[in-house]
């Protein structure tokens, strides 16, 4: 793994956000540019909202997309690793492409982003929307965004370490989200390739040997997968209804706040090239996937099935049966997207590339409007 990088100069002369010291963090964005960026972006669009509870004029609806997990969607040092922080902005030149959906406004120079996941998100947003970010949202004859996307995601972050409480980049979601925000999940798979627990090296070993030796069921399970079942289903779970709950206040077990849509994905599936470099090739080696990829992407396929699609998330712990109180939850099966069978879409294998994270971002923004779609019972107004 890179050497993290810490952030010098992060505000610019004009008020936009230092470009270099933007993307130089490693885990994540530094939170103060996070709050930096939520608070940019809502003067730019929505200048007249006041609270996280205020109702949006019609021709004006919008909010944000939070990204929260792990490198399946912070994914943004992969594409330049090695780079020190003084030649950020010559590699934001040479390889960055330039920011939109808003970014371009709240950014310094030069204006361009690494084509992370996030950026890609945002990319099909605007091109989905044709919005103008120039254009000042006051003007009713301006296209606003639907939804503007913001990584809050944090490069190799666990569930076993939410479990003791949310990251800040966690907290900062949930004191930041509105009722018309959608906050988006894509974690576990850490947990499993770089911090195991001894429970999880016992299960993966059982699930290996057993699958190795006397295949799977119909239904994909073989003995050990019903822990990983548990990692994608509940203890994803948890952290949803954790980042839910602390916007009433930490450890209330209640919120006020109602986000629109909870996005929670499955991991894509691995590249099944074994020539190529990788940080986890030894955990890819013991899971046989240099030898049988099947085999893993069928535990994977069991886990979203058994676990992921399963999740259900309440605003009170008290109502958890209660419709009123349930949150709309869009399971996302990212290796419908990313299928292992194009090194193109890898970084050392197990990270999205530029090409990989184009495809999420793209595929996202589709499930992701067409569930809105069944929210509203119409179109998203996206023009």
């Amino acid at each position: 793994m890179p050497p993290s990088r810490s952030s010098r100069n992060s505000s610019s002369v004009d008020g936009r956000i230092s470009n270099t010291a933007y993307y130089a963090n490693y885990h994540g964005h530094q939170v103060q540019h996070l709050v930096r960026t939520k608070t940019l972006l809502t003067e730019l669009y929505w200048p007249e909202r006041q609270s996280r509870e205020d109702p949006r004029p019609g021709d004006k609806k919008g909010g944000f997309i939070y990204l929260l997990g792990d490198s399946t969607l912070d994914n943004k040092h992969w594409l330049y690793s090695n780079v020190s922080m003084k030649d950020i902005p010559d590699t934001l030149v040479r390889d960055g492409l330039p920011a939109c959906n808003g970014y371009e406004q709240i950014l310094s120079r030069p204006q361009r982003s690494i084509p992370d996941v996030a950026y890609w998100l945002n990319r099909a947003i605007a091109d989905s929307s044709r919005a103008s970010p120039s254009r000042r949202s006051s003007d009713s004859s301006a296209p606003l965004p639907h939804y503007i996307a913001v990584n809050a995601a944090v490069e190799e972050s666990t569930l076993g370490q939410r479990r003791r409480g949310l990251l800040p980049h966690d907290k900062f979601v949930a004191d930041a989200f509105g009722k018309e925000d959608i906050l988006l999940f894509s974690c576990g798979g850490n947990d499993i390739a770089l911090a195991p627990g001894l429970s999880t090296i016992i299960n993966i070993a059982s699930a290996v040997f057993c699958a190795s030796l006397f295949g799977s069921r119909e239904d994909g399970y073989t003995p050990g997968l019903t822990h990983f079942a548990e990692l994608f289903g509940k203890q994803t779970k948890d952290f949803i209804q954790n980042v839910v709950w602390s916007s009433g206040g930490e450890g209330g077990g209640c919120s006020t706040i109602k986000p629109k849509l909870i996005v929670v994905c499955m991991l894509y599936f691995l590249d099944e090239d074994s020539s190529q470099y990788s940080w986890a090739n030894a955990t890819l080696s013991f899971l046989r996937y240099n030898i049988d990829p099947t085999m893993l992407q069928n535990f994977i396929r069991y886990c979203f099935k058994e676990g992921t699609k399963n999740i259900r998330v309440n605003t009170s712990r008290d109502t958890p049966n209660d419709p009123a109180t349930e949150i709309p939850v869009l399971a996302v099966p990212l290796f419908e997207t990313l299928d292992g069978k194009d090194t193109r879409d890898y970084v050392a294998r197990v990270e999205p590339s530029v090409a990989g994270g184009k495809k999420l971002g793209y595929a996202l923004w589709k499930v992701i409007q067409e569930k809105l779609k069944e929210i509203d019972g119409e179109t998203p107004n996206i023009n």
